[in-house]
């Protein structure tokens, strides 16, 4: 994505985001986060790679979510005794993934930062 490509869509501005309060209270937010992006790459290029991998725990985060919400629909819509046992296994299952996923982003963030010391 180009800068002009990506400027263009930090400011353009949506209908919603004018009429109502809520989206008027989330463009602010977004373009504050937005801002403050923008000055960390600026300042320290390296966070664009950070910036990378968050986003990409993220997706994994939004497919496994994805994945446990139809798995744990289907299980609910069977009766049986060994349903729920079925049940709290997948939600552990989620569990244990949100936590690797969790382990991971403090990993790479402490060793982020730690490498970046002396830039930052």
């Amino acid at each position: 994505m180009s800068v002009c490509a990506f400027a263009l869509t930090i400011l353009q501005h949506l209908h919603c985001f004018h009429v109502h309060r809520t989206g008027m209270k989330i463009d602010r937010i977004y373009r504050k986060n937005a801002g403050v992006i923008a000055v960390a790459v600026s300042v320290t290029p390296l966070i664009i790679i950070i910036i990378i991998i968050v986003i990409l725990l993220l997706f994994i985060f939004w497919y496994l979510q994805r994945f446990y919400l139809q798995t744990s629909r289907d299980v609910k819509h069977l009766k049986s005794t060994k349903v729920w046992f079925l049940f709290l296994m997948t939600s552990r299952w989620f569990a244990v993934r949100l936590d690797s996923i969790c382990s991971i982003f403090i990993t790479i963030s402490t060793f982020g930062c730690l490498l970046l010391r002396d830039g930052l």
